[in-house]
């Protein structure tokens, strides 16, 4: 799906969003799992702020230093963040948060973990 599909949900004009993507499980091994996406929210809706802090060998200055300039790169990627909120459609549907920087053209995603019940891994309502 592309940036276009990914709008119509957004606005509401449809309910949720069918597609597919390819999983990177090892170097040399990938699948393909399908995805219903149910929720997305768009760059322009996000806000909040990146407090990064490093701990390093150097000294406290030099810490403080890198910790600035993960943050000023951290909000560069921010700016690109678009966040998905869906199941992985299958025999069990599994509850699945993606997050992909448009900027980088890269995804990430977590699923549900087996210790962790549908409203602990997501307050979104149409999830749960």
């Amino acid at each position: 799906s592309g940036e276009d599909q990914w709008r119509l949900l957004v606005k509401g004009l449809i309910n949720e969003l069918q597609t597919s993507a390819l999983i990177e499980i090892e170097s040399n091994h990938k699948i393909r799992i399908n995805i219903l996406i149910k929720k997305i929210i768009p760059p322009e809706c996000l806000t909040g702020g990146t407090v990064s802090y490093f701990e390093t060998n150097m000294n406290q200055t030099m810490n403080n230093g890198l910790a600035r300039t993960d943050e000023f790169f951290i909000e560069i990627l921010r700016k690109s963040l678009w966040i998905f909120f869906g199941y992985i459609n299958g025999d069990k549907e599994a509850p699945i948060l993606i997050t992909h920087y448009k900027l980088i053209n890269i995804s990430v995603y977590t699923q549900k973990l087996k210790t962790e019940t549908s409203n602990s891994f997501s307050t979104v309502a149409s999830l749960n």
